[in-house]
């Protein structure tokens, strides 16, 4: 049986939150900031803001991000997003979550001086049209001389498929230290080099598990769960469009049926039913070691129920 890990898993929606955008942990958010920026921008203090942005008319796209904060006097707006799975259009929904702070700051009587704002994407995924590197460091720039147009508009791509072979002592930077343990960090033990170096003591005590309490295990299974079914989702898709692809012969039988996949994956994921996705978030919980009562509770069921269903 599978049991809850020492630490979490940074890469899950519930991880990430808990680890850079809780106000109780911001001093890890401004320590991965500084290490990204370097001299070009230093934090001192951060104050975080509402992740969620209505849209201006009843038809417009409501926007909620992972993390959104403000250096000190507002001097810089950051956005941090995490991204497990490729998702296209990739590119597009990354300036438009950055380009509607932009835009938010427009006021009547406003002289258009703006504050510089920076998306922070933190991928476990290449883009495959780009060279394969740790960081992508972006701005709006001429194309042929490099000079830069404007410096308020700066996007910051992080691959950690460029860390995931890499041993923690070949890790030279900070940044990659950081990634290695956003990567890393549920396969960590107490016994580790690293968590005995004490110097990163304040990440693995947000990261413990024993520390949460029952509602925090709660939202962080379900969330761990979630990105699991994901994941299988998006294998299942992609064995029935290789096998769709193969029966057509041609390349765009391939890129059709990786649609077709897709789609009938995710269609036949909602007719298995509602129910069966709740008692499989259950067992799930159940797996891991989620005490039968706290389920029971967050369930509105009996502790026997639950118990019953450990048994089966």
């Amino acid at each position: 049986m599978e049991q809850l890990t020492t630490f979490i898993n940074i890469q899950t929606d519930y991880g990430f939150k808990r680890m850079f955008g809780t106000p109780k942990n911001k001093n890890i958010l401004i320590r991965f900031l500084n290490a990204l920026l370097g001299d070009s921008i230093s934090v001192t203090d951060v104050v975080y803001h509402d992740k969620e942005m209505l849209p201006e008319d009843e038809n417009g796209k409501r926007i909620i991000y992972d993390v959104y904060c403000t250096s000190q006097g507002e001097n810089h707006h950051f956005i941090l997003e995490m991204q497990n799975f490729y998702e296209p259009p990739f590119a597009d929904r990354v300036l438009y979550y950055t380009t509607k702070i932009i835009a938010g700051q427009g006021k009547k009587g406003w002289d258009y001086k703006l504050k510089p704002v920076i998306s922070i994407v933190v991928m476990d995924f290449d883009l495959k049209k780009m060279t394969k590197s740790l960081i992508h460091d972006m701005q709006m720039v001429d194309v042929k001389t490099g000079d830069v147009l404007s410096d308020k508009v700066r996007v910051l791509l992080l691959s950690l498929k460029q860390i995931e072979t890499k041993k923690w002592e070949e890790c030279g930077s900070e940044i990659e230290r950081l990634m290695f343990l956003i990567k890393n960090m549920d396969k960590l033990e107490k016994s580790s080099e690293i968590y005995r170096s004490k110097e990163y003591q304040d990440m693995f005590d947000a990261a413990e598990t024993h520390n949460m309490v029952n509602e925090e295990l709660v939202a962080y299974s379900e969330s761990l769960q979630r990105m699991r079914d994901y994941q299988s989702g998006l294998d299942y898709a992609r064995k029935e469009s290789f096998d769709d692809g193969v029966s057509k012969g041609i390349q765009k039988g391939r890129e059709e049926g990786i649609k077709k996949g897709r789609e009938e994956g995710i269609k036949k994921g909602r007719e298995e039913g509602r129910e069966e996705e709740r008692m499989e978030s259950i067992r799930f919980m159940l797996s891991i070691g989620v005490a039968p009562e706290v389920i029971a509770k967050q369930y509105d069921m009996t502790t026997e129920e639950v118990l019953g269903l450990m048994r089966n």
